[in-house]
């Protein structure tokens, strides 16, 4: 059994019976799956620490699986619609515990953009293998990309994301 110590952000929840998944990026572990028992009880004192665009100390073991032993936090970041879109963003495009220190300091760094309103997906896609600058659309070939698909894998132009959906993409400006 081991323990970790480590800095994370909230990226979603899962319930499960009385207990609660939580998915967190971590500094130390990259991306995690975590339980916390009972934390859908009303009496939890983790549930207030742990919710979605939170920063959080959190204390972990690893047995058959990750488990939040403790957790108290740090910061709890703005709920804009990016904010929110970077987290989804985040979940599905990274692996589980391919600790990646860049990723966490840009993930870090990009919640101070979004409340400066200077946000672009575009140094995460870099990190992530994606390289915006020499992508082009995948329907139209047009250089002027502006949008993602994490579900594809692809850019695409603004005309050709309106016929796709918005749902389907998310903006890198």
């Amino acid at each position: 059994m081991k323990e970790y110590l480590t800095d994370a952000i909230v990226l979603d929840t899962e319930d499960a019976d009385l207990d609660r998944i939580f998915f967190l990026y971590t500094s130390e572990l990259g991306k995690i799956r975590a339980k916390a028992k009972s934390a859908r009880k009303i009496t939890s004192k983790l549930a207030g620490h742990l919710e979605p665009l939170s920063m959080t100390k959190v204390r972990l073991i690893e047995k058959n699986g990750f488990q939040i032993v403790d957790a108290i936090l740090i910061r709890r970041f703005d709920a804009s619609p990016q904010a929110i879109e970077l987290l989804q963003f985040i979940k599905e495009m990274t692996f589980e515990t391919l600790q990646d220190k860049k990723i966490w300091l840009t993930l870090k760094k990009s919640f101070e953009e979004i409340k400066e309103d200077r946000f672009s997906l575009k140094p995460l896609l870099g990190m992530l293998g994606f390289a915006p600058d020499f992508a082009a659309c995948a329907v139209c070939k047009n250089k002027a990309i502006k949008y993602f698909s994490p579900k594809e894998q692809v850019f695409f132009c603004s005309a050709c994301a309106r016929k796709i959906g918005k749902n389907e993409v998310v903006s890198i400006e």
